[in-house]
């Protein structure tokens, strides 16, 4: 906006010649030291926190690593609670090499929120938008709180972006992918990488690799070209191999976490408004500006990219009719929504790239500034927002999540069964006992049968577990949604004595109650 603003708009005087007074290296440098100013203070304002569902990860990880089995429970049939095979294997890896794997995955979500930056602009070079666009597609990336929030979740998140964005930069040079070895090499790993971070990546593996075959069918290229080698061994041998041995050890076609999330009707609306939040906040202005600016595309541009745009756009409608047939639990920061950021950018750069005949230059930049602004304000209130939710949701864990599974890890003997209602994260990993998920996420019994209130009662008291931790937003007493009522007013929970409850120091009305039962009242953990 500032270097929008410094451009002469005014014809210049009769023989002479127009000249920029900010050369291009140092328009871009100028955006590239706002951007980092940005991104400083914001990791100076957030906490450095973990979402509790990565640790269900790292339990997995852990596990691995550990016992040899890939499960929730050692020792119990198996089930796969993770989203993605890629984050538990690397998790794991760092706590085998003795590296800390909660500040490790940070460490490496930073990382990966760069390389985003880094796969965005050499996209936009090779896509040849000018400098000026490519230095506000820098600024509103950096001045999105949602990046930094999921750099630093310790969920897959932000490695699916950079993924999908080093993906989108390799299809930004359809030429070279059918002559050079290295952007085939380039393109084939990151679609790799995508089908192990998240099972939505094989989507878009499918669908790069049958528009590549489709090109070089309509383009009557020799089938010998370097993409049509490399996508069989390096991308699908592996990832069809890998799907193979998982439906076999898991004994399920899908991940846990998809029966868990499934809805059953024709379409989640709370979905769909979730979408509309996130197209609203971050992409609505963009957009508008990109369309005041930008003309017509040529034909002939558009047959350069379509690799690229056409992949692009399939995804997207694949992805978003998956989310709006699924319950999107834990949604923060628009976790299903926000690697679609950076290529939505990308497209309104190269919308108001196309060359467009206005006369009325001096509306056109008006125009656009006020959309500028007013995006600037959106992002500004969504700092707020987002800044507010991750501090209480870091108190949260830290002072009652963490703490509760290291209590009954010292409290109870190992090996003692815990019913975990309803975050199971942070208890799971920092207990190291078996737990019984009633988010459903690491549960196959509740998750993949459509079960009736009282079968769900049931299988609670028949797991006879020796401690319950239970959520409630009440000190007093359990309080949350009707299926937990319902098992705390059942006459057997009678059984269980409350031994203890954890709260926050922020002040948020979000409590765990930990109950034991009678039998285990007296016992700790031994010591070795």
């Amino acid at each position: 906006m500032i270097c929008l603003a410094s451009l002469k708009l005014a014809e210049p005087p009769e023989g002479a010649r127009f000249t920029m007074p900010i050369t291009v290296s140092r328009i871009s440098l100028l955006f590239w030291i706002l951007a980092a100013l940005i991104a400083v203070i914001t990791y100076a304002c957030l906490p450095w926190w973990t979402v509790d569902d990565a640790f269900i990860s790292y339990r997995y990880g852990r596990n691995l690593f550990a016992f040899g089995e890939f499960t929730w429970n050692v020792g119990e049939p198996r089930v796969e609670g993770y989203t993605g095979v890629l984050l538990p294997i690397v998790s794991g890896l760092l706590w085998r090499i003795g590296l800390p794997m909660v500040d490790g995955m940070k460490v490496l979500g930073i990382a990966a929120l760069l390389s985003t930056v880094l796969f965005t602009e050499i996209t936009l070079i090779r896509l040849k938008v000018g400098p000026l666009r490519r230095g506000l597609v820098l600024l509103l990336l950096a001045s999105s709180p949602i990046l930094y929030l999921h750099s630093l979740s310790g969920l897959e998140t932000i490695f699916f972006m950079a993924f999908m964005s080093w993906t989108f930069m390799s299809l930004a040079d359809q030429s070279a992918l059918w002559q050079g070895k290295q952007h085939a090499l380039s393109l084939s790993l990151s679609l790799l990488f995508l089908g192990l971070c998240r099972p939505e990546g094989l989507a878009l593996a499918g669908i790069v690799s049958l528009h590549v075959l489709l090109l070089n069918r309509w383009l009557k290229l020799p089938d010998k070209k370097p993409i049509a080698l490399f996508l069989g061994p390096i991308v699908w041998l592996p990832l069809g191999a890998y799907w193979i041995w998982r439906m076999y050890y898991y004994g399920a076609t899908f991940p846990n976490s998809y029966y868990a999330k499934q809805f059953h009707g024709w379409i989640n609306l709370e979905s769909a408004f979730a979408l509309a939040k996130f197209l609203g906040y971050y992409l609505a202005l963009p957009a508008v500006a990109a369309l005041i600016v930008g003309g017509f595309l040529q034909r002939e541009r558009i047959k350069q990219e379509r690799l690229l745009w056409g992949s692009a756009v399939a995804f997207a409608l694949v992805c978003f009719g998956t989310y709006f047939h699924s319950h999107l639990w834990m949604n923060y920061g628009s976790r299903f929504f926000v690697p679609f950021l950076p290529i939505g950018l990308i497209a309104c750069a190269y919308v108001s790239d196309a060359p467009k005949q206005l006369p009325a230059v001096r509306l056109k930049v008006i125009a656009v500034a006020i959309l500028l602004l007013g995006q600037l304000g959106i992002m500004v209130f969504r700092h707020v927002q987002e800044g507010i939710w991750v501090q209480y949701y870091h108190a949260i864990v830290q002072d009652e999540l963490i703490p509760a599974g290291r209590y009954l890890h010292d409290r109870l003997p190992p090996g003692s069964r815990v019913i975990s209602y309803m975050d199971a994260g942070a208890l799971g990993y920092y207990s190291e006992l078996p737990i019984i998920d009633f988010g459903r996420l690491s549960d196959r019994f509740l998750a993949q049968n459509q079960l009736e209130s009282n079968q769900v009662i049931d299988y609670f008291y028949q797991s006879r577990a020796a401690a319950v931790v239970m959520t409630s937003d009440s000190v007093h007493k359990v309080s949350y949604i009707a299926e937990c009522m319902q098992i705390v007013q059942d006459p057997r929970f009678a059984e269980y004595v409350h031994d203890t409850t954890f709260g926050n120091h922020v002040g948020h009305p979000y409590w765990q109650h930990v109950f034991l039962h009678p039998q285990n009242l007296h016992l700790g953990r031994p010591k070795p």
